[in-house]
């Protein structure tokens, strides 16, 4: 049991911690759009409305 442990340390996480170090940037952008992505469509209606009812406000006023 302890081998396969070794080996797959080796052969998985090690390659995936230096994947990780080389694309850090790119990594850390794809998680801001997906944690993002859930949230506008869950409030996408909401974020709508809101637009729409701001600019009938200042079609209004002017």
């Amino acid at each position: 049991m302890m081998r396969a442990l070794k080996d797959y340390n080796e052969m998985v996480w090690r390659p995936s911690w230096k994947w990780m170090k080389k694309y850090w940037k790119g990594y850390s952008v794809l998680l801001v759009i997906s944690m993002i992505v859930p949230y506008l469509w869950f409030y996408w209606s909401d974020i709508t409305e809101y637009i729409k009812n701001k600019f009938t406000k200042n079609e209004g006023e002017s």
